[in-house]
C-alpha cells in the first residue's frame, strides 16, 4: 500500500494542505469507510447519491486517520488532523492513484468485457504468481472507487498487477484505463449487459474499447477474436500497439482446439499444447486462452501455466459447485445476462452425478428496452430433455416462464415473486438433484442458496 510523507501525498493528489503540521506525518494506506479505517490511513470522503463522506470526518479522526482529503465546496471542520484541500475528492482520489501507480516499477494488466473478467483475473493471478509478486482487485472492486483503491493498495515491490475494469455507462472505462495506465489490455467479449445505459451491443463494444486508450505505444492489446462485434471494432481503429487475439477460429494468434468438458473440468489445446482446466464450464476455455496468451508474454512456461490452473482461487458465487446432503448446488448467482446464463445451463447439462437437474433463475437486469425479448428467448431455449424443473423468480422472468411453457409440461415450470414461497416448493423436489441458481446481483439469489444449505443441514 502507499506509504509516503503527507506533503508528498498532497502533491500527488494535486491539493493544498490546510496547515503544515509541526511534525512529519506518514500516510499508510487509504480508506473511504470509517468503519474499516485503520490508524495512519488517508481518509477519502466520497460523495455518493445517498451519503457524503465528509459527514464522517470526526469519526475518521477518532479512528486514527493521519489526514483527509477535503472538497473545497465544504466548510472546513474543527478536527485535529491535516486536510488536503481539493476541488473534487473523487478526481483527486483518481489523480493520487495514477501518480502512485507511475511511481512504481510495476506492469499492469487491465481486463474488461461483458463476461469472464473476474475469472480471467483469478486465472492470471494464479499463473503469474508462479514467477512474479502479483496483486489484483479484491472481490469485484472494478469501478471508479475500486480501481484506485486497488492501485493505492499495491506494495512498492509488486511486479505485476491485474486490474479488472467494469462499466455501466459511457465514459467510465476511459477514466479507469488512464488512471491505471496498463501495459496489457484485454477485452474478453461483448454481450447483452449494461444495455439500459449503453442501449446496443455495438455501444458496449465502443465503451469497452476505450481500455486501449490507456496503453503506451509499446503496450499489447489482446482480445477475443471469435467475437464478431469486437473484430469489427478493431477494424475501425488505427491501433499502434501490438494486437493479439484468441479463440477457436484459425486466424487467432492463440488458437483453441480439441476442447472436451466433463464434471472434472475441460481438456483443451492452445496452439497445439495440451492443458487441463479444473473448473466447470467449457466456456471457461476462452478465459484460459487469454490467460495463456498473457502468461507467455510474461515468460511463464507451460508447466507453470498448468500449475497455476491447478490452484486457481476463484471469486465466490461464480460457477461454484456446492456439495450438500442428497443434492448439489451450482452457484452462479453473482450476475446474469443472456450469454452467461446459457453458458451456465450448458455446464449444468454436463453434470451427471444426480438423477435430475433443476434451474432456479432470477431476473436479468440492465437489459434496457430488449429485456422482455431477451427473457423470452431464454425461456424458449431451455432444454426440456435436460431440466426436470425450472423455477423463475422476479417480474421479468414471467416472460421466460411463459415462453418455457410451450416446451415443458405446466407442472415443470414454476414462477414466484417470493423467495420463501419458491424455496418451500423447491425443497420438496430438490433431493437427488443438481440445482443451478443464477440471477443478476440485485436479485440476491444467494438468499435461496442459504435456505437450501440450512435445509440440507436440517436433514442430517
Amino acid at each position: 500500500m502507499i506509504v509516503k510523507e503527507l506533503q508528498n501525498v498532497c502533491e500527488m493528489a494535486g491539493g493544498k494542505l490546510t496547515n503544515k503540521p509541526d511534525t512529519e506525518i506518514i500516510i499508510s494506506g487509504v480508506s473511504k469507510d470509517t468503519r474499516t479505517l485503520e490508524k495512519g490511513n488517508l481518509y477519502i470522503p466520497i460523495i455518493g447519491e445517498q451519503f457524503d463522506g465528509h459527514a464522517f470526518i470526526k469519526n475518521a479522526a477518532e479512528k486514527g486517520a493521519s489526514a483527509s482529503l477535503w472538497q473545497s465546496s465544504h466548510e472546513i471542520p474543527d478536527v485535529d488532523i491535516p486536510l488536503i484541500i481539493v476541488d473534487n475528492c473523487l478526481e483527486a482520489f483518481h489523480t493520487l492513484a495514477m501518480n502512485y501507480r507511475l511511481s512504481l516499477d510495476v506492469k499492469i494488466i487491465a481486463i474488461t468485457g461483458s463476461n469472464g473478467k473476474t475469472t480471467t483475473k483469478d486465472m492470471l493471478a494464479s499463473v503469474l504468481s508462479k514467477k512474479y509478486k502479483t496483486a489484483f482487485n479484491k472481490g469485484n472492486e472494478n469501478n471508479e472507487i475500486g480501481v484506485p483503491l486497488t492501485l493505492l493498495n499495491l506494495s512498492e515491490d509488486t511486479e505485476v498487477a491485474i486490474v479488472e475494469m467494469g462499466t455501466e455507462r459511457f465514459g467510465e472505462i476511459i477514466v479507469l484505463t488512464k488512471m491505471a495506465k496498463p501495459n496489457v489490455a484485454i477485452i474478453t467479449n461483448i454481450g447483452d449487459s449494461h444495455l439500459e445505459e449503453l442501449f446496443t451491443k455495438e455501444n458496449v463494444a465502443l465503451e469497452k474499447f476505450d481500455i486501449v486508450k490507456g496503453l503506451p505505444d509499446d503496450g499489447i492489446f489482446l482480445y477475443n477474436g471469435d467475437d464478431e462485434i469486437l473484430r469489427n471494432e478493431v477494424k475501425k481503429h488505427d491501433i499502434p500497439q501490438k494486437i493479439l487475439n484468441y479463440g477457436y477460429k484459425d486466424f487467432n494468434a492463440y488458437m483453441i482446439d480439441n476442447a472436451q468438458s466433463s464434471a472434472e473440468g475441460t481438456d483443451f489445446t492452445v496452439n497445439g499444447v495440451v492443458y487441463h482446466l479444473p473448473i466447470l464450464g467449457s466456456y471457461q476455455v476462452y478465459n484460459a486462452a487469454a490467460c495463456i496468451g498473457v502468461s507467455e508474454l510474461f515468460g511463464i512456461n507451460v508447466e507453470q501455466i498448468q500449475d497455476g490452473f491447478n490452484h486457481i482461487s476463484k471469486t465466490g458465487m461464480r460457477n461454484e459447485l456446492i456439495a450438500l446432503n442428497d443434492f448439489d448446488i451450482l452457484d452462479d448467482s453473482y450476475k446474469s445476462n443472456p450469454q452467461n446464463l446459457m453458458s451456465a445451463l450448458e455446464t449444468l447439462y454436463t453434470l451427471d452425478k444426480h438423477s435430475k437437474k433443476i434451474a432456479v433463475l432470477g431476473d436479468m437486469l440492465g437489459l434496457g428496452k430488449d429485456s422482455d425479448k431477451l427473457h423470452r428467448e431464454i425461456g424458449e431455449n431451455l432444454n426440456p430433455n435436460q431440466l426436470e424443473l425450472v423455477y423463475f423468480y422476479g417480474e421479468s422472468m414471467k416472460s421466460a416462464a411463459e415462453a418455457a411453457s410451450f416446451n415443458f409440461d405446466a407442472s415443470r415450470v414454476k414462477h414466484f415473486n417470493s423467495k420463501l414461497e419458491l424455496f418451500e416448493d423447491l425443497k420438496e423436489n430438490v433431493i437427488d438433484a443438481f440445482v443451478l441458481v443464477k440471477g443478476s446481483r440485485a436479485m440476491k439469489m444467494e438468499d435461496i442458496i442459504e435456505m437450501l444449505k440450512d435445509f440440507s443441514e436440517s436433514k442430517k
